[in-house]
């Protein structure tokens, strides 16, 4: 599911809570774009992303196995 953040809000409270994050491909001037972030099951603002890369062409597999291993589904 693929959401549009036109003034950056969801991106700029992401960024916040992700303070060590260092996966240079999804931020430009401290904005997170085009990045895929998991969270387990009722996971909270306070909860860090079991996975979280990007751009999303180039890790959708990768987030999809994620994604598999979080649910017991096979992909």
């Amino acid at each position: 599911m693929q959401f549009w953040d036109k003034n950056h809000l969801v991106a700029k409270e992401l960024r916040g809570h992700l303070p060590g994050l260092t996966t240079s491909c999804c931020s430009r001037a401290g904005i997170l774009w085009d990045v895929v972030a998991v969270y387990p099951k009722n996971a909270g603002w306070d909860s860090a992303p079991v996975f979280i890369d990007g751009p999303v062409v180039d890790v959708a597999s990768d987030a999809a196995r994620q994604l598999s291993a979080l649910t017991g589904e096979a992909r």
